[in-house]
């Protein structure tokens, strides 16, 4: 394997952009879209809620006021998806050498979070791409790129909150490995001061749209962290912990598994070396550690509920903790045979490795192409059939403001809510479907006749009926 094949590995992200590119949008990256039209055109900001960080938004109101299209942002994203499998492999590169670069890149172009969250217009990648590209700034070493290192965590962090670990992990990693002469560190406090200067805007614009500086991030944690308990953290970390079979495989989890025990005791072992600072070729261990430690132990215990894809911050230091125990394995063999071998060996595990990445990542991408099809085609069409002053009463909120660019409000779960609500807003269009959990009332025949509506339109799935835009005939 060369440097060629993370290249071309790019082929997979290209074939499934082509494959994807026309697939309706889910919730979050509704959310993200119609603040951003909102932002560019002034059209309606229904469903989206206010703790989500707004940098995105803004980057994307960028794109549409310069022409960019929904299609043409995906391709976007999918060069910077590119870009961060590039980055996986220089980390790999510069914490040990060109060869675990090479298998950590072409394992994480494999992967299925990398994958599929390239197909979609959310910050999952797109953080991973910002907090990575510090980092390896930092660990570059040269004064200018140093100094890059906490801004570029600081436009991760804006862009995604929880890329703060980024900087926990670095500030962790430099106290660990220095000591109390980093505070001495000139650039280390250049770099401070840059990332606090990227991060005021946002505190300022926070400010002045909530009356609080940390409003939006108060109420991003707030709701993050609502009902936690020791006991549930441990329920959550025993879930992600329960996903890494379906995250990697049976072999590769299982070379993973050797890896990070070989790994936390030869560390353990040393650790009053690193300390004194007389090993500082074990440096990187640490730094794999704290990558794969810190982020699962925080969405664990500090984050109310199971997401698999927050855990993507810690697999670039995964898939370097495998390749390290591949590349192990390769001097074992060299000794007892050859090192052609050895390679071909090594060759073919990596290819297997991968295989079975790229088929759980198809069946995962592919199964989803199709999902909310019915929602995205009943907003364009409410929008081709109302004026821009009428409203619409669903459960899919975001989406349905992003594509049918009118106000968009919840359908109540109690009829004495929905009486109000269907009164008050007077919307003309109301959607019921199986898409999102709506009351039972709701899929009954008396509800339309209680309120005066009529079938507009009706969307099927698998030859059944999906989802119902009702017309009000009073509020037209």
């Amino acid at each position: 394997m060369d440097k060629k094949k993370i290249y071309q590995l790019g082929i997979f992200y290209v074939y499934y952009y082509i494959l994807t590119k026309n697939q309706a949008v889910w919730w979050d990256e509704a959310e993200y879209l119609l603040k951003a039209k909102n932002i560019a055109f002034s059209t309606p900001e229904t469903g989206f809620w206010e703790g989500r960080p707004i940098l995105f938004s803004i980057i994307l109101a960028g794109l549409f006021k310069i022409g960019f299209s929904e299609g043409s942002i995906r391709l976007l994203l999918l060069f910077v998806s590119i870009g961060t499998v590039w980055l996986v492999y220089l980390f790999g590169k510069k914490l040990y050498d060109e060869k675990i670069g090479l298998i950590a890149g072409a394992l994480y172009a494999s992967f299925y979070l990398s994958i599929f969250y390239s197909m979609r217009i959310m910050v999952d990648v797109l953080h991973l791409t910002f907090g990575l590209a510090g980092i390896m700034c930092f660990l570059s070493r040269k004064k200018w790129a140093v100094r890059l290192s906490l801004p570029l965590i600081a436009i991760a962090t804006l862009i995604r909150f929880p890329s703060f670990l980024f900087a926990i992990i670095l500030i962790i990693y430099i106290f660990i490995t220095e000591g109390s002469s980093a505070m001495k560190n000139k650039e280390y406090w250049i770099s401070a001061a840059l990332g606090l200067a990227v991060g005021i805007p946002y505190l300022i614009w926070s400010k002045i749209k909530y009356g609080s500086a940390f409003h939006t991030i108060s109420v991003a944690g707030g709701g993050a962290t609502e009902g936690i308990t020791i006991s549930s953290g441990f329920g959550i970390l025993k879930q992600y912990l329960g996903t890494f079979p379906g995250y990697l495989g049976v072999f590769l989890l299982l070379i993973f598994i050797i890896s990070f025990i070989a790994l936390l005791i030869k560390t353990a072992i040393s650790f009053d070396l690193i300390i004194k600072k007389k090993a500082p070729e074990l440096n990187k261990n640490i730094l794999i550690l704290l990558f794969i430690i810190i982020p699962l132990f925080y969405f664990s215990f500090q984050v109310s509920h199971y997401e698999d894809r927050y855990l993507i911050i810690a697999f670039p230091a995964i898939f370097c903790c495998i390749a390290q125990c591949f590349d192990t394995i390769k001097r074992v063999i060299e000794k007892r045979s050859s090192s052609r071998v050895a390679i071909i060996i090594i060759i073919i595990a990596v290819i297997a490795g991968s295989f079975q990445l790229i088929v759980h990542s198809s069946e995962i991408t592919q199964s989803r192409i199709d999902s909310y099809r019915q929602i995205k085609e009943s907003s364009i069409w409410i929008k081709e059939h109302s004026i821009e002053t009428e409203r619409i009463i669903t459960k899919s909120v975001p989406q349905t403001t992003y594509y049918s660019e009118r106000e968009s409000y919840s359908f109540s779960n109690t009829e004495q809510e929905f009486d109000g609500n269907f009164t008050e807003l007077k919307s003309r269009y109301v959607v019921v479907s199986l898409f999102e959990k709506y009351p039972e009332w709701a899929y009954t025949p008396e509800f339309p006749a209680k309120y005066n509506l009529t079938v507009a339109r009706v969307y099927e799935s698998g030859g059944q009926p999906a989802l119902i835009i009702y017309e009000a005939l009073n509020n037209k």
